[in-house]
């Protein structure tokens, strides 16, 4: 009997072998709906009986029932003869992965935001099959097997043996474990899609709860014919139009690649074909950044550069972020030095002070020296000194009565005989008086503007 030949072959005795078919596992597809701790419970009975099997083949007998649930839902063979030697190797180091996977710090894949008018499907639609693949459903396979692109399941042979990727494309369509996902993945989507127009093309399917039929209904609609003409004259225009003159506040150069790669990511997702040498003349068309010259130059002169769009743009932007660190550590050695020479003006020689004691961003304070730091430094507690001085000087000159409400002022009165000016006290009780010592004539209340002092 082929089933306790492998028995045998992992380490039972044959007397132990019978006694596991006793009771009740006869083929490895038996052991679908075990789990872990029912085989331990098992080999405890086993011992009540006074069968004791090896650690080892107890062991090795947990590794055929992990092999036989991982297999039987993606609809392959379990037969005794084809769990060989080194598909125990193979397994047991898998389900040792699967174990310790329990212990390790997940990535957490939030769903993707809900679709809207300014969405862009490419990107939304990587984001919702990154977000399903975090999701595991009745067969313990991610919900992206839902969303795959085939029907029927690739041959066995025809995928890697990575667990992810063969839950993914050998997992059949078909039985309640799948209606059950099925319905999974389409609550997903509805709740996604509602509020937005994309939802129109899932709603015929909204009774029947089919999440695969509503994705390939979106896929259609959003990557149909009409849609990646659109999608590829909106790419192509901008490649065109885009242009780099220089950093500016909302359009740097990262601004500037960014906008080549995604019109270059658009039109290889709807098959066109554009050559990097291609692509790369397209991009340095468009830059006109005096500063950049050199670098243009040399990716045209040098071929990995001309025919690698990578390589050429990442060589632009390494060389362009020196020339503005170069240029930015030259403008505040420039701000240090104007301070040097006396003078209150800001003409030659002059300087406020004003650029030194500014504030100054980490990056052009990890571009100064030593020595300019210092002035800085030095500069600003001067500026501090002089406004503690100021403002104790000011504190002091508003000695008296602070209490009194009447306001005096000073006025020169000069005699009739031309001796030297008196200084009268001028306030509210007195100013018809003085007004008429100074032979000013008492304004009427409408002309009162005309003597006030502004």
């Amino acid at each position: 009997m082929a089933f306790i030949d492998l028995l045998t072959r992992i380490g039972f005795s044959v007397a132990q072998a019978n006694a596991i078919i006793e009771d009740g596992i006869m083929d490895p597809e038996d052991l679908v709906t075990y789990t872990h701790s029912d085989i331990k419970t098992l080999f405890k009975h086993l011992a009540n009986r006074q069968v004791h099997p090896p650690f080892g083949s107890q062991h090795k007998f947990q590794i055929l029932r992990y092999w036989v649930e991982k297999r039987s839902p993606l609809g392959l063979d379990c037969s005794s003869e084809l769990f060989t030697n080194a598909e125990l190797t193979t397994w047991g180091e898998k389900m040792k992965a699967a174990a310790d996977e329990k212990y390790a710090q997940k990535p957490t894949i939030a769903a993707p935001g809900a679709y809207k008018k300014d969405t862009k499907w490419r990107i939304w639609k990587e984001q919702f099959l990154n977000y399903m693949g975090t999701k595991y459903g009745q067969n313990k396979a991610p919900l992206t097997y839902v969303l795959r692109p085939d029907d029927d399941p690739a041959d066995e042979e025809d995928v890697s043996s990575d667990d992810f990727e063969r839950m993914v494309y050998l997992t059949p369509h078909q039985g309640l474990a799948y209606q059950y996902d099925n319905g999974m993945v389409y609550d997903e989507l509805k709740a996604l899609l509602v509020n937005s127009t994309a939802f129109t093309w899932i709603r015929t399917h909204d009774r029947a709860r089919n999440g695969r039929a509503a994705w390939k209904a979106l896929v259609e609609h959003y990557e149909g014919p009409t849609k990646q003409n659109k999608v590829i004259e909106a790419a192509y225009n901008t490649i065109r139009s885009a242009t780099y003159q220089g950093e500016r506040r909302n359009w740097t150069f990262d601004s500037y690649h960014h906008a080549h790669l995604e019109a270059h990511n658009d039109l290889e997702l709807y098959g066109e074909v554009v050559s990097e040498n291609k692509k790369v003349t397209d991009f340095l068309r468009g830059i006109s950044d005096p500063t950049c010259s050199v670098a243009k130059g040399i990716v045209l002169a040098t071929p990995e550069y001309l025919n690698n769009f990578t390589k050429a743009a990442l060589y632009i932007a390494s060389t362009l972020n020196v020339t503005l660190i170069n240029s930015n550590q030259k403008h505040n050695i420039s701000n240090v030095n104007t301070t040097k020479g006396g003078g209150r003006g800001k003409g030659k020689g002059g300087g406020s002070g004003k650029k030194l004691t500014r504030s100054y961003s980490p990056a052009e304070w990890r571009a100064l020296s030593n020595d300019e730091r210092k002035k800085i430094l030095e500069a600003r507690a001067k500026a501090k000194n002089d406004r503690n001085n100021t403002a104790n000087t000011n504190a002091a000159g508003t000695g008296g009565n602070a209490r009194s409400k009447r306001t005096t002022t000073a006025v020169n009165s000069q005699d009739s005989s031309g001796g030297e000016d008196n200084e009268v006290l001028v306030h509210a009780g007195n100013v018809a008086e003085i007004l008429r010592q100074k032979n000013i004539p008492n304004a009427p209340p409408a002309d009162a503007g005309d003597y006030m002092s502004l």
